[in-house]
């Protein structure tokens, strides 16, 4: 009887990431755009869990009670929870790099809304539009 062997195919250099410094070629060109998208998950995190430890501060800044405070948090959630499949689907034909720009840029504006907000009036309107 003839067994039949299988050759198995060798990489090529271009596609071996067996070699020393293997992982600095294979990412070279995508590392920027690694650390952008680590930042943007970083603010986008910060952005939705800073408010919960303020809570008080918020409340006692603006003279109203840490319940209503808490609002701004239950709005933004329960805003993420009802528009986000939607969204995703709305924009799944876009391009991918300018819609996180547009998202960054949202997070960025109402940020500096909520910042410079005289009132909690002024606040809510800035908090929910963060995503």
């Amino acid at each position: 009887m003839t067994r039949i062997q299988h050759a198995r195919p060798r990489p090529s250099r271009a596609t071996d990431d067996s070699g020393p410094g293997a992982a600095a070629t294979g990412l070279g060109a995508a590392v920027p755009g690694l650390v952008v998208l680590a930042l943007a998950t970083f603010s986008a995190l910060t952005t939705e869990m800073v408010p919960v430890g303020l809570l008080p501060t918020l409340s006692r800044a603006f003279g109203v009670a840490t319940s209503v405070a808490g609002l701004l948090v239950s709005l933004y959630a329960g805003l993420v929870a009802v528009l986000s499949v939607p969204l995703t689907w709305a924009t799944r034909r876009l391009p991918r790099k300018p819609l996180l720009m547009a998202c960054l840029g949202s997070y960025a504006l109402s940020n500096a809304i909520c910042a410079a907000a005289p009132s909690f009036a002024a606040v809510g309107p800035g908090g929910p539009w963060q995503g």
